[in-house]
Formats: structure tokens, C-alpha cells, sequence
């Protein structure tokens, strides 16, 4: 046990070091490019290089990175060299360095070490060659010995920090918006104390409690959310190497300008969208830059420019990767778009390119397609919440720009109703709302769009996308946007301003693709929670409610390896429900809780009637199939299952539990179907009771074979 716990501890801090690793590995290819740029080489600069390099040889001996540092020690032997004087500082030995951090950093996250050695070891004697030639004689010394790293200037310092988890900033967060959700509450039960002289003080003095605690919180989630952004140069930094060695390979001379580095992301995502801009800088490298004789013939200069812009544009991050090439070839993506029966219509071409498998080009080369189109960057950013787009113009370059939430942590969002249905809408994406008049409905009722700021827009109904039928009364147009994009979104009502922490709901449950999951209002009732983004993607009013291909159809505990047999007898836990009595398995049971406030979901089909939150989780209320027209009462109680998919099923009291060998358990007179089935009856009292088991310890006991018990009688 102990030996175990050791060998994860040293995994645990080998992949602290790569991700430390990695880093130095950035920050010294940042100040190497400042190296290049100054017009002289401060010394200040060249001790920091040569601290890092030591810091970095060192650990990674210390972890069993052994080729990681003997090319560091190389990039030291190097530097050692150029801060005595004996090298001049060149392009060629600039090359070198980088060239050495490229492989260092291949090392750190290769999945073929020994050709990733092969290459560190080429870089090792290319610089063993430029030291001989300077008559430098590089001598191997244990660690200590000889030069030593330079002290650290004033300028240097940092001040003193300590690296948290983003999933334990995750937590924090999660809290915060519970404790948000309380402080909502308490406001809501101060307003509701009668004015009264003998409870006005009382609430006097409630409310600038709460005044007092919404400071704090707030605070406190500027401070969290604070903690999580980083400068998105940690991002930009990363491809200065990448784009010097895609240069060398295809012969082209690329310079890459990095702007807006100062602007802020959550820490969260940037390694989510390293691979989709590396995709994207790669396609304008082998797709967009023309050569030195192409460009110079166009009138341009010899060396092309790849340009990353960060920028804040409302709640969201945009990055956009532009070149100085030659544009998309409109005239090739509409003929590959007519090839593969795609709409040519002129609007939708750029956007075309992030269609799944489509190429303009007969097959992948070395640098990008490989296989993968930009679909893949698509799926990517919108997997992290993200829009991507495509313009360009021909003969002049292309941009590809890329909107993500500036934070994934806690969120407002504006709260609408549906048929009495809570519904929240992230207000990182509402643009404006307008009210639904006479003249807006005759012109979507005409068209499907209204015109918004001289541009039509298409109308979404929310009604449509979430249950499929119209609205009842649609009162207003919610006008949600992310770039250029927009839609107007067709609501029956427009509520208040919400906090947003979006729990999953149940994997088993058949749910909208719009849908993200669900969030706890202030009352405790549940309140759907809306992807902008999928909405952002519709363009009819009723094309996107249910995706087969992302439905779950499996029932709760059918993939649950954890699951014991059951002994016979069973123990079980008797409920009524609707005044019928029903038999649980005691070990399906996960606990019983008075009543909860239950949203009720008019989409989600005959197996489920509903959503509740209990300990900040989202549970889905189960629906037996031969009661689902029970009435819930005023009172009632609600028992939650052991399963990964976190079911429930409210029942009109708890009777008590039961123990009953198999061979008193009779086969149900029909079959009964339904995630929630009955396995088998037996008698209560005098009375016919249903045996249910949604946790599947019933299946996993007997194989799922029927009949379920071994020693059950069919009867009828």
C-alpha cells in the first residue's frame, strides 16, 4: 500500500513538472524573442535565460527527465558561451536556441520518445559544433559545480505565490453560487415580513444583513474569478517556435506578431484552445502564405505575416489569427461545395470550410489537413462554449477568429418563462430584448426574421426548440449574439437577473441539445439552462430540438460496474404512491428527503416528469409508465436512487421495509415497460405491490434474465 501511494505521489509531481516545465519553456522563448528584437543584448536579459535554463536542467534530472536535461544543459552551454563574449550573437545561434527549446518541448510531450530523442540529440551536436568552432571546450560537471545560476535582480522578483487546482477554484466557485442562491432567498423572506411596528427593526436590520453579505460575496467571486484569468500571452507565446519551424520546412519566410497579450482568459481554457489556433496557424502557413518569388511578384514583401490579436469584446475573449496570403479561394470552396452537394449560396460560403470533411484540396499534406478538416476546430471551440468564424478577401489574407466566455467559472444570466417553465439564458450572449408587437410578429410570421439593426435576423422560438409546439402568448424577441452572429430568441416572459453554476442533468434523460443542463434558483426551484451557442447555429424555428446522435438511451444502472448481487430474502423499503403500495431493493436506495421543488419538463418523454435539486446536484424524477397520470399531493416525499444518473421518484409517504424470499414473489400479470418497469408483485397487507429496482440490482443479480428471480411463480 504504501509503495502504491509512493509511485503516485512521483506521478503526481512528474506531471506537476511537465505542466512547470512547459511553462519555463514558454517564458523562455518570450524573452528569447526579445532578445532577437533589442537592438543590444542587456546582460539583465541573459542572466534571466540563464537562470531558467539552470532551474529547468536541474529539475528535470531530479525527475528522470534525463534527455530534457542534458538539452538544457546544451541550450546553457550555449548561452554561457555568447554572455562570456566568446560567441557572437547570430541568427545561426539564435536558430540554435530555439531550435533546442523546440525540442525540449517536444520531449515534454511526445508520445515517440525515441524520435523525439533522435531530433534532441541532432540539436545537441549542432550546438557542440558551434562551441568547437568558437574553441569553447564544454566540460560535464555535477550539479553545483562551476557556474551557478546568477542571483535574482530586484527587477526579477515575484512575489510570492502558491498554485491552486482549477477544479478546486471550481469548488469555491460552485459554493459561492449556492451561497448567492441563499443570499437571494433571505431577501426574498425579508420582503415578504409584514411592516409592522413590532417586525419592522427585524427587518430593518435583515435586509442590511443581506446588503452586508452581497458586498462580500461579491467580492469574494471577484476575487475567484480573478484568481482563474492569466494573460492569454501564456497562450500566444506558445507558437513563436511552431511557426519558426513550419517556416523552415516549407521555405517560406514568416514572421508571427503576437498583440493584445495583456488580455485576460480563464486559466481554464487556455490549453482547450491551443490545438484549434495551432490548427489554424498551420492552414495559413501551408494553405494562405505564398512563397518569397510569389509574393514579391504580387508586389508584397518577401517575408509573410501571421498575426494573433486577443481582445475583450463584452463577456467574451476574441482571438483572431490573420495572414497577409493570398485569401480563401471562394471559387475552389464553391466548386468542392457543389462537388459534395453542399448550398453554394454566396452567405454561407466562408463558413463552409468548418463543414466535417470538407478539403479544397485532393489530399492532406504534411503540415495540415492530415486527415482533419477545420470541422475539428470547430467541435473544439464549441466544446469550451466557443464561436469561430471565417472572412476573407482575395489576394489580401484571411481571419479566423475565435470568441470563448472570458471565464467558465459562476455566470448571470437573464431568466425567462416558458408555459411556467424557468428557463435562464447566459447574459454573456443577450444582446437586447424587444417586445414582440404586432408589426415584429407580422414580419416573422412573413419571413422567419426580423430586422435588427438594418440586417434581418432569424427567429428561434423557444417553445419550438424545447418541446416543439408554438408558445401559447410570445411576449418578447430576446436578441442574443456572439461576433457577427445573432438570432432573436421568441420567449413568453422576461423575468429578473440570475447567478448561473449549470449542473448536468441525468444522462438517461432525452433532452434538447440546446439544453446545458440546469442551475438553482433562489427559491430552490430548478431553471433549465440554455447553450447560446446551439441556438447561435439554428436558423429555422424548428431544426434543433432533439439530436439522435447525442441521445442516451440507456436506463439508469445498466453500465454500473459497481453493483452487488442481491441476497435472498430482499430487503426492501414499501412506499405508496398514488395510494398504490410499491417494493424497493433497501440497497437501490440512496436516501429519502421530504419534499423538493420540482420543475417539470414537458420534453423529456413518458420515463421522466421532471428535475429537482437536492446538495447541489440536478436529479431527475422518475415517472413509473402505469402511473404517469399520478398527481404529486401538497406533501409528499421524494426517494433517491444509487445510480450514476442520479434518479428519484416522489411517493405519497414511506410505509416501512419488508424482508420476502424470492419464492414469495410473483411475475406481474403484463409486462410493464419503462425505465422504472416492475420486475415482480408481491402482497402487502392483503394488497398487490410492485416490485421496482431503477438502480438495476435486480439485472445485475439475475443476468437480466427473466424470469428475474429464480424462484418467482408466473401467475395469471
Amino acid at each position: 500500500m504504501e509503495d502504491r501511494l509512493a509511485d503516485e505521489t512521483l506521478e503526481q509531481m512528474k506531471a506537476e513538472f511537465v505542466a512547470d516545465a512547459s511553462e519555463s519553456v514558454d517564458k523562455l522563448a518570450q524573452r528569447l524573442a526579445d532578445l532577437d528584437a533589442a537592438a543590444s543584448y542587456p546582460r539583465d536579459l541573459t542572466d534571466e535565460l540563464f537562470r531558467r535554463a539552470h532551474s529547468l536542467r536541474g529539475t528535470a534530472g531530479m525527475f528522470g527527465f534525463d534527455q530534457v536535461s542534458t538539452v538544457a544543459k546544451s541550450f546553457e552551454n550555449l548561452l554561457e558561451a555568447v554572455r562570456a563574449g566568446k560567441i557572437p550573437v547570430s541568427a545561426q545561434v539564435l536558430r540554435l536556441f530555439v531550435e533546442a527549446l523546440d525540442e525540449i518541448s517536444a520531449l515534454l510531450r511526445t508520445d515517440d520518445m525515441p524520435k523525439a530523442c533522435s531530433a534532441a540529440e541532432t540539436v545537441i551536436q549542432k550546438i557542440d559544433r558551434a562551441l568547437g568552432e568558437s574553441g569553447t571546450v564544454t566540460v560535464a560537471r555535477p550539479p553545483g559545480a562551476g557556474a551557478t545560476a546568477p542571483a535574482v535582480t530586484s527587477r526579477e522578483q515575484e512575489s510570492l505565490s502558491v498554485k491552486v487546482p482549477i477544479d478546486v477554484l471550481d469548488s469555491i466557485m460552485n459554493t459561492l453560487a449556492e451561497l448567492f442562491s441563499a443570499r437571494l432567498a433571505l431577501a426574498s423572506a425579508t420582503k415578504r415580513l409584514p411592516r409592522e411596528s413590532a417586525t419592522r427593526r427585524l427587518a430593518d436590520d435583515l435586509l442590511k444583513a443581506t446588503l452586508f453579505l452581497n458586498k462580500g460575496l461579491l467580492e469574494l467571486q471577484a476575487s475567484v474569478v480573478g484568481a482563474r484569468l492569466v494573460p492569454v500571452s501564456m497562450l500566444l507565446g506558445r507558437y513563436t517556435g511552431e511557426v519558426r519551424r513550419l517556416a523552415r520546412l516549407t521555405g517560406k519566410e514568416i514572421d508571427l506578431v503576437c498583440e493584445g497579450e495583456a488580455t485576460l482568459i480563464d486559466r481554464a481554457l487556455l490549453d482547450k484552445l491551443y490545438d484549434p489556433l495551432l490548427h489554424i496557424i498551420r492552414n495559413a502557413v501551408d494553405h494562405g502564405i505564398e512563397s518569397a518569388q510569389e509574393r514579391l511578384e504580387a508586389g508584397k514583401p518577401a517575408a509573410g505575416r501571421i498575426t494573433l490579436r486577443a481582445t475583450q469584446e463584452a463577456n467574451h475573449v476574441r482571438i483572431d489569427v490573420s495572414d497577409d496570403g493570398q485569401g480563401l479561394d471562394m471559387d475552389a470552396i464553391e466548386r468542392a461545395a457543389a462537388r459534395d452537394g453542399l448550398t453554394t449560396d454566396p452567405e454561407s460560403l466562408q463558413d463552409m470550410v468548418f463543414k466535417p470533411g470538407f478539403t479544397t484540396k485532393g489530399g492532406p499534406s504534411e503540415i495540415s489537413g492530415r486527415g482533419v478538416g477545420l470541422d475539428a476546430v470547430r467541435t473544439q471551440v464549441e466544446a469550451i462554449r466557443g464561436v469561430v468564424g471565417a472572412s476573407s478577401e482575395r489576394g489580401r489574407g484571411a481571419v479566423f477568429s475565435i470568441w470563448v466566455p472570458l471565464t467558465v467559472a459562476i455566470s448571470k444570466g437573464m431568466l425567462v418563462e416558458e408555459s411556467g417553465m424557468p428557463v435562464a439564458i447566459p447574459m454573456r450572449c443577450v444582446v437586447e430584448v424587444m417586445g414582440f408587437t404586432d408589426q415584429v410578429a407580422g414580419e416573422a410570421a412573413a419571413t422567419g426574421k426580423v430586422i435588427y439593426e438594418g440586417a434581418p435576423v432569424p427567429v428561434i422560438g423557444l417553445a419550438e426548440t424545447l418541446r416543439g409546439n408554438r408558445a401559447a402568448a410570445p411576449g418578447s424577441l430576446v436578441i442574443m449574439g456572439i461576433g457577427s452572429k445573432r438570432r432573436a430568441l421568441l420567449v413568453e416572459k422576461v423575468g429578473g437577473e440570475v447567478e448561473i453554476v449549470t449542473r448536468p442533468l441525468p444522462e438517461a434523460m432525452d433532452v434538447p441539445v440546446c439544453v446545458a443542463g440546469a442551475t438553482e434558483l433562489h427559491d430552490g426551484r430548478p431553471a433549465l439552462v440554455v447553450q447560446p451557442e446551439e441556438i447561435l447555429r439554428t436558423d429555422a424555428l424548428i431544426d434543433h430540438r432533439h439530436d439522435p446522435s447525442v441521445r442516451n438511451a440507456s436506463r439508469p444502472g445498466d453500465h454500473d460496474p459497481a453493483i452487488r448481487p442481491l441476497r435472498d430474502p430482499l430487503k426492501l423499503v414499501v412506499f405508496t404512491r398514488a395510494g398504490r403500495p410499491y417494493g424497493v431493493p433497501i440497497e437501490s436506495l440512496e436516501g429519502v428527503q421530504p419534499r423538493a421543488n420540482v420543475t417539470e419538463l414537458e420534453f423529456s418523454g413518458e420515463d421522466w416528469e421532471g428535475i429537482f435539486f437536492a446538495k447541489g446536484l440536478c436529479y431527475g424524477l422518475l415517472r413509473p409508465r402505469e402511473a404517469r397520470h399520478d398527481r404529486r399531493p401538497g406533501s409528499f416525499e421524494i426517494l433517491k436512487f444509487r445510480t450514476p444518473e442520479r434518479c428519484a421518484l416522489w411517493a405519497d409517504r414511506v410505509l416501512g421495509d419488508v424482508e420476502i424470499s424470492a419464492d414469495k414473489l410473483e411475475m406481474p400479470r403484463r409486462e410493464k415497460g419503462g425505465i422504472l418497469r416492475t420486475y415482480a408483485e408481491f402482497v402487502w397487507k392483503g394488497s398487490r405491490a410492485s416490485l421496482i429496482d431503477p438502480a438495476g440490482r435486480l439485472t445485475a443479480a439475475l443476468g437480466g434474465k427473466r424470469p428475474l428471480l429464480p424462484n418467482a411463480t408466473a401467475s395469471g
